[in-house]
């Protein structure tokens, strides 16, 4: 349960009061909805829990109740679901592989791109890919989130890698010495929505450049992209006849519903900022020594310190250091070159707290 479930209602039964005083307000009963962690759809950070929990409290407030959200592990959701308890559970994909369970799902909540992230230095060997049949043909693995479901477009036999989240996946991706050495695997491609999957790489979460990743489909090929819904899951031991209900709810606020699904954006975190004198720019380059390869940054911009310079890297002042060592590597969270790696005179760095 977290608050805001109660500021919600709150505000329903403030206007419920709005009747005259000889009615009595029906208290909403309390539902448990298991859900977990999934940047910018929900998260229990997120402004009310994130635009589709705000869906799922406004469905659930009009057959009723007051939801109380329960954030766990994607799996462990399928688990409880199967038990009956909680009983109902967003945002999940139908899937052949779910409806054999014996789940049930309402009409959709939000439509998305899934897509196949892949290093973009390995564009040209994926360049003649013309569906998503031919992966397993040729041999390509996937990463697949740990909870996630196979896409049915997908065929059944690709070979997938489990991988615990996001960002090890794309770290996976990168040939991450940890997980070469750790995990012993590598993957291909990792399957993630399109908005989840650029928010964390123009996010703070990821060291690398975002153009150092590509997804299949981005120039063009749209067979590569698979268009899919996220919708309530319910368990099969939950009365299904109270989906009707939802998908009637659903549809009665589809235009509420369609102003918060335009909302939603790849969001990003602060870590720093750039600062600079009044009409004095700022120079980002792609090398510490910044031979040629210039570009110009906007001020103020906010950042994720990535390296620093090897000047501030020493207890004691070197005059020999090299020209370029008090330059150190950022990673650009705002501005025209959100989510680009550069090189920066360590001068226009100012920390969140001020300091430098």
């Amino acid at each position: 349960m977290i608050a805001f479930a109660l500021s919600f209602i709150a505000l329903c039964l403030l206007s419920l009061t709005g009747c005259s005083s000889d009615d009595q307000v029906k208290p909403l009963k309390p539902l448990r909805i298991a859900t977990g962690e999934w940047e910018p759809f929900v998260g229990e950070s997120l402004p009310h829990g994130g635009p589709l929990a705000v869906m799922v409290s406004t469905i659930l407030v009009d057959l009723g109740y007051v939801p109380e959200y329960q954030f766990m592990d994607w799996p462990m959701v399928e688990i409880h679901l199967e038990t009956g308890y909680p009983g109902f559970a967003f945002p999940f994909i139908e899937s052949e592989e779910r409806r054999e369970r014996g789940f049930s799902f309402s009409e959709p909540l939000h439509t998305f791109d899934y897509v196949l992230f892949y290093r973009g230095d390995r564009q040209q060997e994926f360049q003649d890919l013309q569906s998503l049949d031919q992966l397993a043909a040729a041999g390509y693995t996937i990463g697949r989130i740990r909870g996630y479901a196979n896409l049915d477009a997908i065929a059944q036999d690709t070979a997938y890698i489990e991988v615990p989240s996001a960002v090890a996946g794309f770290e996976m991706l990168a040939g991450s010495q940890e997980w070469n050495e750790d995990a012993g695997q590598t993957i291909d491609f990792l399957l993630e929505s399109k908005t989840v999957g650029l928010s964390i790489l123009q996010g703070r979460h990821l060291s690398n450049d975002k153009d150092d990743f590509l997804y299949l489909g981005q120039n063009g090929r749209e067979k590569l992209i698979s268009r899919v819904s996220m919708r309530i899951m319910l368990s099969q031991k939950i009365d299904q006849e109270i989906l009707k209900d939802i998908n009637h709810s659903i549809d009665q606020n589809k235009e509420f519903f369609d102003s918060l699904r335009s909302r939603i954006h790849a969001g990003t975190a602060e870590t720093g900022n750039l600062t600079a004198d009044a009409g004095q720019a700022i120079l980002g380059c792609k090398t510490a020594a910044c031979t040629g390869d210039g570009a110009l940054i906007p001020g103020n911009s906010r950042i994720l310190i990535v390296e620093w310079g090897e000047a501030y890297r020493r207890l004691q002042p070197d005059p020999a250091l090299r020209p370029g060592s008090a330059r150190s590597r950022v990673k650009l969270l705002s501005g025209p070159m959100s989510g680009k790696l550069l090189w920066v005179d360590g001068r226009h760095i100012t920390l969140e707290d001020g300091s430098l």
